[in-house]
């Protein structure tokens, strides 16, 4: 039997890929995924935009608005912004990363869960 594909697969234009992830991640309403390369800080602005990190991050401040990001290993998380969903899969170097939500209005999780501080 004889399978032939009509057509072409393609990345729809809103989704970015990179190899390095720059000081200063300014997205709203995209899909991006960086490696952290050794950048440390991180600052994601924007808003509602799915923001992956894989590899080990430093700092990585989240400043914007109801964004969705992903972090592969993080050492420190400053969410300063409000309504953003921030994952975690484990700390550079420990259990824990250090956590910092002064608002209280975006929700942090790690392989435990919910993460209040």
């Amino acid at each position: 039997m004889l399978a032939v594909l009509v057509g072409s697969a393609s990345v729809p234009s809103d989704i970015a890929w990179a190899d390095a992830a720059p000081a200063k991640i300014d997205a709203s309403f995209k899909f991006v995924t960086y490696d952290c390369g050794g950048q440390s800080p991180i600052r994601i602005v924007g808003e509602d935009s799915t923001i992956t990190l894989n590899g080990s991050c430093g700092e990585v401040d989240i400043s914007g608005t109801a964004n969705t990001v992903n972090l592969q290993t993080v050492a420190a998380i400053l969410a300063t912004g409000t309504g953003n969903h921030i994952t975690w899969e484990k700390a550079a170097g420990g259990a824990v990363p250090q956590i910092s939500n002064p608002s209280g209005s975006n929700d942090i999780h790690g392989p435990g869960g919910l993460q209040t501080t």
